[in-house]
């Protein structure tokens, strides 16, 4: 028993040293043109076999991120915040570093204007489906405390 004991310790040790190895850190701060951090961007890695997510986080007040446990490939990094364009860079790691840290990651303005946009909305008093006479109470004048009689 106490034998059986032992071997699960040490195996689970040396898994544990395995994964620590087999897995990287990628660090760094997300800025703007003028160097003002971009507090709440989103970073994302993405395999680029098959484009699936494999980690995601959101930047610090600080602009500051870190993504952990990065399987020990080539990721892509993809950094996003309203009003900037993507920022989008293939990571490949070094041997025997378990840390990458790209120091300040600028992001460039997207300037998209927009043409104005006209909301229009009509209401629809009535309509008849087959048999059925549906009434839209919201094309009507009516109190809070009006009864059915009132709105038809």
């Amino acid at each position: 028993m106490r034998f059986l004991l032992i071997l699960v310790s040490f195996l689970v040790v040396f898994i544990n040293d395995i994964q620590g190895q087999s897995t990287y850190t990628i660090a760094g701060r997300v800025v703007d043109s003028a160097g003002v951090s971009l507090s709440g961007a989103t970073t994302v890695i993405i395999d680029p076999v098959d484009s699936s997510m494999i980690t995601y986080g959101i930047a610090s007040e600080e602009g500051s991120f870190i993504l952990p446990s990065i399987p020990y490939r080539s990721m892509t990094l993809q950094i996003t915040y309203i009003g900037y364009g993507t920022f989008e860079r293939q990571i490949n790691p070094e041997a025997g570093k378990n840390m990458l840290n790209l120091g300040d990651v600028v992001l460039s303005r997207d300037n998209v204007l927009l043409k104005e946009v006209v909301v229009k909305a009509a209401h629809i008093p009535i309509s008849i489906h087959g048999d059925t006479i549906l009434y839209n109470a919201d094309a009507f004048k009516i109190g809070s405390n009006d009864a059915v009689e009132d709105l038809l």
